[in-house]
């Protein structure tokens, strides 16, 4: 199963020690087979787009906006686990490298076998 992580650090802890850990933590991850993707997020100020339609017509709202359902990431990982618990012990072992934070685990629909 599939699962997305999103991931916001505590923004007072140590910037570079962070990277390391979480560096770190990712290459394991990663040789493990358990890490599909991995990256940054700019964040809503750097380019947030919100794009709805609604009775037909469209409308595109630019900038941040305090309307969005996902929390404020700094960055996501598509994890590889064998179930909801897996993906748990996983965003576990991560948080636990990175340090002080907060993660959000949501299962992806993967497409049936061939």
């Amino acid at each position: 199963m599939l699962y997305v992580m999103l991931y916001n650090p505590d923004k007072s802890a140590d910037r570079s020690a962070h990277v390391r850990r979480t560096t770190s933590k990712v290459r394991e991850l990663s040789e493990d087979g358990k890490l599909i993707i991995t990256g940054g997020l700019a964040g809503r100020e750097h380019g947030a787009v919100r794009i709805t339609l609604a009775s037909g017509r469209c409308s595109v709202e630019r900038g941040p906006n305090g309307k969005s359902s996902l929390f404020d990431a700094d960055g996501f990982a598509v994890l590889e686990a064998k179930d909801l618990e897996g993906a748990i012990e996983l965003g576990r072992e991560f948080i636990e490298a990175a340090g002080d934070g907060e993660l959000e685990l949501i299962q992806l629909y993967s497409p049936p076998p061939a």
